[in-house]
């Protein structure tokens, strides 16, 4: 008897300690799938950022694009809406994006060319007025172009820098002729893209007439 009872002891314990492996399984088990499910929703949460921080940037780009659009439309109708009010005979003033920095306006129509002047002094007058009220008032700078006389004036003064532009590489150095109005500009841009390493700058005669002078920058020690 004494045998008999041992042996259902044993088999009474041995059933307990399978049942309490069998438990502990379970909650081992339990355990990993709330962590995988924990994890999920984490996951997805993070792809729902991602897309919304996607959109936001997307959303950003598109009202500078407006904002851009909306200016460039702005200036357009407030220059159109200046020389409507005139006596010349023009077409609608175009004004489109040169650059970040830059607007480009187009003059065209019968009484363009009058727009100009002998020897471009009003079109002098009137890029320097156009600049000073859209640099002031929305910080552009400008490329004015009237009747094709910006075309025509850059085309001849790339013709007059080319001896220079051989001078300046024979010996690195040069010093232009007076220049007029717009022409300073443009040989003073067209210089400075050429040779970006060299100093290109303004200088002006005891006449007040300007010039280009083109050297080597000053070194520290110099």
């Amino acid at each position: 008897k004494e045998e008999k009872e041992i042996e259902i002891n044993v088999e009474e314990s041995t059933k307990e300690e399978v049942a309490d492996e069998k438990e502990v399984s379970e909650k081992i088990v339990e355990e990993k799938l709330e962590e995988e499910s924990i994890k999920e929703p984490k996951a997805i949460k993070e792809e729902v950022v991602f897309e919304k921080d996607i959109n936001v940037k997307s959303k950003t780009a598109d009202s500078k694009k407006d904002n851009k659009k909306e200016v460039l439309l702005k200036i357009e109708e407030e220059i159109n809406e200046l020389f409507a009010k005139s006596c010349f005979k023009l077409e609608k003033i175009k004004v489109s994006y040169f650059d970040r920095e830059t607007l480009f306006i187009e003059f065209q129509g019968d009484d363009s060319a009058l727009l100009i002047g002998k020897e471009g002094y009003r079109y002098n007058a009137l890029s320097y007025m156009l600049f000073n009220w859209i640099n002031q008032k929305y910080g552009f700078k400008i490329r004015l172009e009237v009747a094709e006389f910006l075309y025509n004036q850059e085309t001849m003064m790339n013709k007059l820098l080319t001896p220079i532009i051989e001078e300046i590489e024979l010996t690195g150095k040069t010093r232009t002729k007076p220049f007029d109005g717009i022409l300073i500009h443009i040989a003073l841009d067209a210089l400075r893209k050429k040779f970006p390493t060299k100093y290109v700058g303004v200088k002006f005669t005891k006449n007040g007439e300007k010039y280009i002078i083109v050297n080597e920058f000053l070194k520290k020690d110099d």
